[in-house]
């Protein structure tokens, strides 16, 4: 599995236990992540969900939830119960399931029942969710077929910089590589992240994928990494795109089409700057790619 980079943000997961965490003191540590546990079974909300969600917002944190799975209680109905419990709540990462406990079922029953949760929850959300689980125990308890469409996020405090192999995955999303950090006083989960673990990188690259199959562009190389990268792109590159996006033969036409539909609030900027020799900012291909393939139907 891939090592830890620099590239990558840091994150903890944090539940009840963490109930007095100062977010401002997370963010001084460098964290940009902060998980929150919101549910486990069908009985049980974090008592302490909606003031670690508001205090990490007001911090500018990035926000994810994640979902205790126990095995022998209704999968779907879990999933469902996770969902409503955020429902109104703006996140800014992957939802995701904690896989930790097989209570008694073999391994192919239990990814079972785990593949069913995960897709309940892709199906509320429109987004794969990680599936958070330790080394040992996707070794021991997890099957292939049931799970490996899911990205991981894996717990391995094996002390490297990266985590031990599995059968079921090569590479990460998220990392829990220790269990013992401190921040104010309170110990906190450390986590690495992958930019895959942030919705506007998912859906941004999703995007990118409908313009490959739509022969909009030949690669998504380019534009995958411009946004990795936070490399500004060729303006004339850019207008050709924004062209076959929209289906029109000048880029005045184009930017205007965009406009209507909503993609975009102003046709200025990318006037002025699709153009030979000009460049485009790295987050603004971001949001408009991303709009303009939802907003018209592209791939759909």
């Amino acid at each position: 599995m891939q090592n830890r980079t620099s590239s990558n943000v840091q994150g903890i997961d944090i539940s009840s236990y963490q109930a007095g965490l100062d977010m401002k003191a997370v963010k001084a540590a460098g964290i940009t992540v902060v998980y929150i546990k919101a549910t486990q079974n069908l009985t049980y909300v974090n008592p302490y969900l909606q003031a670690h969600y508001q205090q990490a917002k007001a911090q500018g944190l990035k926000v994810g939830f994640y979902h205790y799975f126990i095995a022998g209680v209704d999968a779907e109905q879990q999933a469902q119960y996770f969902i409503k419990a955020i429902q109104g709540l703006t996140y800014d990462c992957l939802p995701a399931l904690d896989v930790e406990e097989t209570k008694g079922y073999s391994a192919e029953a239990l990814s079972g029942l785990v593949h069913t949760c995960l897709n309940e929850i892709a199906y509320l959300t429109g987004y794969k969710p990680l599936l958070y689980t330790y080394t040992y125990f996707a070794k021991s308890s997890l099957v292939a077929n049931y799970v490996n469409m899911y990205p991981l996020w894996i717990a391995d405090y094996n002390g490297k910089s990266a985590p031990s192999n599995n059968p079921i995955w090569d590479t990460w999303v998220g990392f829990q590589y220790s269990s013992l950090g401190k921040i104010g006083g309170i110990i906190v989960d450390l986590d690495e992240f992958t930019a895959n673990v942030f919705l506007d990188v998912v859906a941004y690259n999703s995007a990118i994928a409908k313009l490959v199959a739509a022969k909009m562009i030949t690669s998504g190389d380019y534009w995958l990494d411009a946004i990795a990268s936070n490399t500004s792109v060729r303006g004339d590159w850019m207008a050709l795109v924004i062209e076959r996006m929209t289906g029109k033969s000048t880029l005045a036409e184009a930017v205007a089409k965009l406009v209507t539909a909503g993609v975009i609030g102003s046709p200025e900027y990318w006037l002025s700057n699709c153009v030979v020799g000009g460049t485009v900012e790295a987050a603004y291909v971001k949001i408009l790619i991303t709009r303009a393939v939802s907003k018209l139907n592209i791939g759909a």
